[in-house]
């Protein structure tokens, strides 16, 4: 057996163990009546649970609007309000409100373990605030996030991690600074367009989730920003390049003293707006017994991602994308899997067990720069590990399933968990080389007032059939629930998924509605996302899918109502005739 067979070989079988070792989990916790609670902002994002309650764990997420339900298996206890709109600001009142939704015979005088997508927010300590008896033996939830999310601490873990390379230039100021600094600050890092990027850091502003940022075009923009920012800041440069979201998994194979799964260090004390409070992560984890013999990581891809492409949105800022199969050239997956690498080791060594990643940034040269660290499961996470799975390769949202809701001391679990470490290198190559899926988010993009859908769309699977011309036509009659996916575009049909669609005919919508997801697998000869001057944008043959899903959802021509897509129209024209004048003033010079 050559050394790629065997790595495919040994990828299967690691993936076949954890699966073995999640079914294990759900045996223990369904024979000792072990519910899995999961409150939360974002009810979607449960889905890795219906793994357990398919195994016939008493599974219940608490959260979103009462009477909504995200999965069949999984009964969910709403509150009297949408919990989506309030997520990156988590208010105490609603926190209560989604805690207080657990039925109280699921908790009282009751073990549970917990579940949390965003990993920070304290659900188990809420859940014991009730005073119904509750016992937590175990949980996805750690405190880190609060230290490795802050802006202000990401070049000294970047330093500390061995990732200089990969920094972008930054400059930390506080309110003091002179303006004759300012400007030298701002000559020093501004792009070739002039652009600079501030952020605040510290308290004043938070961490995480592109709070406090801000872009400035000119000196007097930038003074301006900085003025009116009170407290500490950075000013970033600006790198023009394509944007991909890195996912791993850190943890290791020691057992928690007090709960199911791995040992887990908390900050507990320590300021996460201290630089220096990494080094004290790191040595009391050391002194916990986790080192570099006994962490495990293993890292998944960077995908593609695509923000304001003009035929899906008409906002510059939206995120529109993500192509999650999409293979880059070789120089930049060696980068981003050295980012991997020694990000989730740090991550691992200061006690980390569980799902995280990074947002990255590429610019045209191919060099790879770290934008923000995610101490939280990545958007694309989910869809990469059933990807993963599809193609023979352990998922790393079930790894983290299992790193916390395991028995550490058992044998057979300490055995996969050095597997997967000793396995690492090739698990990461087939993430990066494999077939995955893409997602385009469709929303609606004319200009100003409401425009009317013109048909019934439901979720399901659908066929868009080319005609003579070269165009697609959608077929709504083609709906199915199942289908397997045709996306080569050069073929005379094609098979799409349409999710999270709920149109109805006579529907009034305002500019910027979300839509649905149009999702596929990606084909390599016709992927849906493409690489042009520095920027992610939608392939031409995707182009003509997009036109021809919006026209059956409005009418004929509804893309010429997008203000975002005309504006690059005009800019494109203007290019042109400045490059035709140019050549005709140069013939005319010969």
């Amino acid at each position: 057996m050559n050394d790629i067979n065997q790595d495919k070989f040994n990828n299967k079988k690691l993936a076949l163990e954890v699966n073995r070792a999640l079914s294990r989990v759900a045996q223990d916790l369904k024979s000792k009546n072990i519910p899995v609670i999961m409150p939360t902002y974002a009810p979607q994002r449960g889905d890795i649970l219906t793994e357990l309650a398919n195994k016939g764990v008493d599974t219940l997420i608490a959260g979103g609007v009462k009477g909504a339900k995200c999965f069949k298996d999984i009964p969910q206890y709403g509150i009297d309000e949408d919990t989506a709109p309030y997520i990156g600001v988590f208010p105490s009142k609603v926190t209560e409100k989604i805690v207080n939704a657990i039925p109280e015979n699921k908790i009282k005088d009751r073990e549970v373990v917990v579940f949390s997508y965003i990993n920070s927010l304290g659900w188990g300590e809420e859940i014991k605030k009730r005073n119904l008896n509750t016992k937590i033996v175990g949980t996805v939830e750690q405190s880190l996030r609060k230290y490795f999310e802050e802006k202000g601490n990401l070049i000294k873990i970047l330093d500390t991690a061995g990732l200089e390379d990969y920094k972008i230039p930054t400059k930390h100021i506080d309110d003091n600074v002179r303006d004759e600094d300012l400007k030298k600050i701002y000559k020093e890092l501004k792009s070739k367009d002039g652009k600079v990027v501030i952020q605040g850091c510290r308290s004043k502003i938070g961490s995480g989730g592109g709070k406090g940022t801000q872009f400035a075009s000119s000196e007097e923009e930038f003074l301006k920003i900085v003025k009116d920012l009170e407290g500490e800041k950075k000013v970033v440069k600006f790198i023009k390049g394509v944007e991909s979201n890195l996912s791993f998994f850190a943890g290791n194979t020691v057992a928690s003293n007090d709960s199911y799964g791995a040992k887990k260090t908390n900050l507990e004390g320590l300021d996460p707006f201290d630089t220096k409070t990494l080094d004290k992560l790191l040595e009391k984890t050391k002194q916990g017994g986790v080192n570099e013999e006994n962490i495990v990581t293993v890292v998944g891809r960077g995908t593609l991602k695509a923000v304001g492409d003009e035929n899906l949105t008409s906002n510059e800022a939206n995120g529109v994308g993500n192509d999650i199969g999409y293979v880059f050239e070789e120089k930049i997956r060696n980068q981003i899997k050295e980012v991997g690498q020694k990000l989730s080791k740090i991550m691992a060594l200061s006690g980390k067990v569980g799902l995280a990643g990074a947002d990255l940034i590429i610019d045209e040269s191919g060099k790879v720069y770290i934008n923000e660290i995610n101490d939280r499961q990545q958007g694309p996470t989910s869809q990469m590990s059933i990807d993963a799975e599809n193609n023979g390769i352990p998922s790393i949202s079930k790894i983290s399933l299992v790193s916390s809701y395991a028995n550490f001391n058992d044998k057979h679990v300490k055995d996969l968990f050095n597997g997967l470490k000793k396995h690492s290198e090739s698990i990461n190559e087939a993430y990066t080389t494999s077939r995955g899926e893409f997602y385009l988010k469709v929303n609606s993009t004319h200009d100003k007032g409401l425009r009317t859908v013109s048909h019934n769309v439901v979720s399901g699977y659908y066929d868009l059939i080319k005609d003579e011309k070269g165009n697609f036509k959608f077929d709504p009659s083609s709906r199915k629930d199942k289908a397997e996916y045709k996306t080569d575009t050069t073929k005379d049909v094609i098979t799409i998924k349409i999710e999270g669609a709920d149109l109805k005919k006579g529907d009034e919508l305002k500019s910027g509605s979300q839509l649905f997801r149009i999702t596929g697998q990606t084909d390599a000869k016709t992927p849906p996302f493409i690489i042009k001057e520095g920027r992610t944008v939608l392939n031409n043959d995707w182009k003509k899918v997009v036109y021809a899903v919006y026209s059956h959802v409005f009418y004929e021509g509804y893309t010429k109502e997008n203000p975002l897509l005309n504006k690059k129209n005009k800019e494109k024209e203007l290019k042109t005739n400045s490059a035709l004048l140019y050549y005709v003033k140069n013939q005319r010079q010969v």
